[in-house]
């Protein structure tokens, strides 16, 4: 038994064998991974300060898509329900869009909540001040979309009780004041009808 311990002991001691095998055969430190390139992490940096730049930018429509996309984070819940919705906002909502463009907005909307959730809703009455006529309305739309997949868990509740603490706190549109091309809501044509297949499609 003797004889079969030390035959052990030498030849996984080897330190070739030891190399070859990929174990450790001294106490020296492992060597470091290979970082990241210098190149990729002045490119990531550069994509977060252009998108900061970008979070009061937009209108209704964007603030509309931030806020589902912001509600919705939690579970990033994506079934052909929650397609049907956004297609049916494009089409009612945002037909002077392209399919690329409207992607494009989505995303984007997407990576700020991302970025930063915090300071993204935070600057939604940038987006949404004095834009709407009847935000209570929207705000009705609004959660009957992103009710629309089922119920909304704890976290997900949270975030559109604070949705809809913005909207009902930002100053409505004047009359008199030329109405904006991208908003969502329940009060242009479309809307009402949008907002009922929501909630069709959430039973």
């Amino acid at each position: 038994d003797r004889t079969v311990e030390m035959s052990f002991h030498a030849f996984y001691g080897s330190p070739f064998v030891q190399a070859v095998l990929g174990l450790r055969h001294d106490d020296s430190p492992p060597r470091r991974r290979p970082g990241r390139d210098p190149e990729e992490i002045a490119f990531v940096a550069r994509q977060a300060a252009e998108l900061r730049e970008k979070f009061s930018e937009g209108g209704p429509r964007e603030a509309f898509i931030r806020a589902i996309v912001y509600v919705r984070a939690p579970t990033l819940a994506a079934d052909e329900r929650s397609f049907l919705m956004l297609r049916r906002i494009r089409e009612e909502h945002a037909r002077d869009l392209t399919l690329a463009q409207f992607k494009a907005m989505l995303r984007e909307q997407f990576m700020l909540v991302m970025l930063d959730h915090e300071r993204a809703v935070a600057t939604l009455p940038a987006l949404l001040d004095g834009q709407l006529a009847r935000p209570l309305e929207a705000l009705e739309l609004l959660r009957a979309v992103v009710t629309a997949p089922g119920e909304l868990p704890e976290e997900s509740q949270r975030r559109l009780d604070r949705v809809a603490e913005v909207y009902a706190t930002i100053r409505p549109r004047s009359i008199d004041e030329a109405p904006v091309a991208d908003v969502p809501s329940a009060t242009r044509r479309g809307g009402v009808k949008l907002a009922s297949r929501a909630k069709a499609a959430a039973g």
